[in-house]
């Protein structure tokens, strides 16, 4: 569990979205200040990974999981942690 800015909330998700495909179950992309799917109606996917906001903390902040259906993606979802910001591109 990550207590993270919405900001980053949108960084991690898209980094999954690119790295493994659409996240599992109803489609939550059109929250994204910045949406990468571009079906605009209810809809859900098909996925090997999913996320589930717990609660929110402060204004912009929460705390959220992400859940992984194979072993080698939990473990690149790991490996990109000190990588998570706000969306800036690290040197």
């Amino acid at each position: 569990m990550l207590e993270l800015s919405f900001a980053e909330l949108d960084f991690v998700n898209q980094w999954c979205w690119q790295q493994f495909g659409a996240a599992d179950g109803q489609c939550l992309d059109k929250s994204s200040n910045d949406p990468i799917c571009q079906i605009k109606e209810e809809h859900s996917h098909a996925g090997k990974w999913c996320w589930n906001w717990i609660e929110k903390t402060d204004y912009n902040f929460g705390f959220c999981e992400w859940y992984f259906s194979d072993q080698d993606d939990l473990s690149r979802f790991k490996a990109l942690l000190p990588e998570i910001c706000w969306g800036e591109k690290h040197p």
